[in-house]
């Protein structure tokens, strides 16, 4: 035999050999890391300007206002309220905590449902960029993507 047709006989096993490791070895050992774990993107946030102390004194004052214009529809809500049956079971059972956030706030439950609530102080938030996560899959996920890849 000639060296050349050697020479030629173990490229071939060596291409044969490399060909085999790949399909059988490598490429299954990827696809099985590569199907442990699934990407999930959070989308990006807006910026929140928040709410200014300008905006939570108008606030208080348009507050003030409603309660002021609406008083006698927050006095009969508070009537009705007073001779249902809901809310005396519930001034039996969270009496003492109502009323005294009531008396913190000044305000009672009836005037909110009517009037909403005053704003809050908010700092600002800046633009959350968005960003992947990585996360185990679980079972179902991992053999359907095994699966879908050819294992």
């Amino acid at each position: 035999m000639k060296k050349s047709s050697i020479f030629l006989i173990a490229i071939i096993i060596l291409i044969i050999s490399g060909v085999s490791f790949y399909w059988f070895e490598w490429r299954p050992s990827k696809i099985r890391h590569d199907c442990s774990w699934v990407k999930k993107t959070i989308p990006e946030k807006q910026a929140d300007p928040g709410i200014t102390m300008e905006q939570v004194e108008q606030s208080k004052k348009d507050f003030e206002q409603c309660k002021i214009k609406n008083k006698t529809e927050i006095d009969q809500e508070k009537e009705k309220c007073r001779e249902s049956d809901f809310c005396k079971s519930l001034e039996k059972n969270m009496g003492k905590y109502t009323s005294e956030v009531d008396r913190i706030n000044g305000v009672d439950t009836q005037t909110f449902s009517i009037c909403g609530r005053p704003k809050e102080y908010q700092e600002p938030k800046p633009i959350e960029p968005a960003r992947d996560e990585w996360r185990q899959a679980d079972d179902a996920e991992y053999k359907f993507c095994l699966h879908d890849k050819g294992l």
